[in-house]
């Protein structure tokens, strides 16, 4: 699979649905909106296969399928579902809603990982300096008293004497296999693993679960939804609250009882929800809680920034701390002899 910039899709989306909602056909507002000449590379490409299959008679959700690392086939299955119903602008608009939170979610971690991957840059070159110019200097003296030499010195001498064909190797390297395993995910039982993480990802599921319970209302599939829930949720925990959840509705339970007697869910949804079901406000207990989690994902999101700035650096860090005591610490070692 060749490296490539992920599509904006939240705007394609939200395109697609005012197309349906105003009963544009299809393949006019696909031919409309891949003029955009503003949009990345990657959406054109995207757009135009997409608009070449439903042009030559396919519907979206095959044309869809053929883009398997963008679309998992339980969204696929969820576009089928709502093609041949009135429910298409609203699945449409909750799809817009999901990308741009990926999206928001891509940016933070791109602008999280700038300085550091800069700093990462700087202290490559430097060290490749250094092992062509200085570390040899230090080599020659430690030889020249016949030093004993600690194991973080003789590891640094030894990357030093190789330096200036391992490290562009290491170069080449890092950016094929980027380009190489750049598009694979990020395994979700990883995620439940890392706090910071874990605490962003409930709380893009609160809110997607709940338009998903607002979608449900205007007619969308429920059964696709939660299974398209299921498949992009990112974490494992939280796969297998909607599988709770989906077993009660199998069972035959109306979905305010199954929300409340699933206590896998969160606890602040299924509050919102019994809330909403008794007072018979349930739309605007939902919406309440997609108002009151806002806040907390931006917090989180900013937190994810924060761990990883902190995590990179302490990186950079550690490299140059190793460098620097591999080189003075026989120096010391010497002196303490004299």
């Amino acid at each position: 699979m060749m490296f490539r910039r992920p599509p904006a899709l939240s705007l394609v989306f939200k395109r697609l649905a005012l197309a349906a909602r105003t009963r544009l056909p299809l393949n006019d507002a696909l031919k409309i909106i891949t003029e955009d000449s503003d949009a990345d590379r990657a959406t054109v490409r995207t757009l135009a296969d997409i608009a070449a299959q439903v042009g030559s008679g396919a519907s979206l959700s095959d044309a869809m399928r053929r883009h398997e690392s963008l679309f998992v086939p339980e969204t696929v299955a969820l576009v089928r579902a709502s093609e041949a119903s009135t429910a298409a602008p609203v699945v449409f608009g909750l799809l817009a809603e999901e990308f741009e939170q990926r999206e928001r979610y891509r940016g933070a971690i791109r602008a999280a990982l700038t300085w550091p991957s800069v700093s990462l840059v700087v202290f490559v070159i430097l060290l490749l300096v250094a092992s062509t110019m200085l570390i040899p200097v230090f080599a020659d003296l430690f030889k020249a008293f016949a030093a004993d030499l600690p194991l973080p010195t003789r590891m640094l001498l030894a990357f030093a004497n190789g330096a200036v064909v391992w490290i562009p190797l290491g170069i080449v390297a890092a950016w094929f296999g980027w380009r190489r395993f750049a598009n694979l995910r990020w395994p979700d039982g990883w995620n439940a693993r890392i706090p910071v993480l874990r605490d962003y990802l409930r709380r893009v599921f609160v809110a997607r679960l709940s338009l998903i319970f607002l979608a449900t209302e205007q007619g969308a599939p429920l059964r696709e939804m939660l299974q398209h829930l299921r498949a992009t949720c990112g974490s494992l925990p939280l796969a297998r609250a909607v599988d709770a959840l989906q077993a009660r509705l199998d069972g035959g339970a109306p979905l305010v009882d199954a929300v409340r007697e699933t206590p896998e869910l969160p606890a602040r949804l299924r509050v919102s929800v019994e809330l909403g079901a008794r007072s018979g406000a349930f739309a605007e207990a939902v919406r309440q809680v997609l108002d009151l989690n806002a806040e907390d994902t931006n917090r989180s999101l900013v937190r994810i920034e924060q761990y990883l700035l902190l995590v990179a650096y302490a990186a950079v860090a550690l490299l140059v701390g190793f460098m620097v005591i591999a080189l003075y610490l026989p120096i010391f070692k010497m002196g303490s002899v004299l």
